[in-house]
């Protein structure tokens, strides 16, 4: 995980001063589009047929150290500060879904600081709160362009490990650049139908 920042960090740079001095014989990625998929290589944002799957971690351990009760209430705040901390750090590069995220933190502002009081040994309580807080993962829309960005990253790893010093003059990177910069501005519905592969075939195809 370290490495693949590393390389990310390295786009960056990369890009601005390639930017600095107009250079014209590749693609980039702006130091906001980097800061958006960093995002999703820090934190897993994890799906199973179309359904979030929060984060679990594995308390059965210390239910034989100072008991059940305790083992229970530490397990339910882990999961609910993990999640609630990965969903303050979300941040999308598509308009449409930027002001829906927007909307959905202004709308639940109020819960989220309920939270605080909240009996977290209660299996229902951690329920309630997973259901509002991972509710916003229940648009298809924020759950295509998860997984597109998920996919670009990717891609991007392999490509710059592969070929350090020349990947952002590649095809595959100029494909990603432009394909994230269609998820920029399509509508919800075409968030699904987009990719890097299919981006890359027509940006082939328009060279014969």
């Amino acid at each position: 995980m370290k490495y693949i920042k590393i390389n990310l960090i390295l786009i960056i740079i990369l890009s601005l001063t390639m930017n600095s001095i107009k250079a014209q014989s590749a693609s980039f990625l702006s130091s906001e589009r980097v800061s958006v998929l960093l995002i999703f290589f820090e934190y897993d944002y994890k799906f199973n047929n179309n359904s979030y799957e929060p984060y679990q971690p594995d308390y059965s351990y210390m239910q034989n150290v100072y008991g059940t009760m305790q083992a229970r209430y530490d397990k339910g705040f882990d999961i609910i500060k993990t999640e609630l901390y990965k969903y303050n750090k979300l941040k999308f590069i598509n308009k449409t879904n930027i002001i829906l995220l927007d909307q959905h933190k202004k709308a639940n502002n109020t819960f989220y600081q309920s939270i605080k009081g909240a009996d977290l040994s209660q299996s229902s309580n951690i329920q309630r709160c997973l259901e509002v807080i991972c509710s916003i993962y229940e648009y298809d829309q924020i759950r295509s362009e998860i997984e597109l960005i998920k996919r670009c990253n990717a891609e991007l790893s392999r490509i710059s490990i592969k070929d350090p010093d020349n990947f952002i003059y590649s095809l595959r990177y100029k494909a990603i650049c432009k394909v994230l910069n269609e998820l920029e501005t399509c509508s919800s519905s075409e968030i699904k139908n987009l990719s890097w592969e299919q981006t890359e075939l027509s940006m082939n195809q328009k060279k014969y």
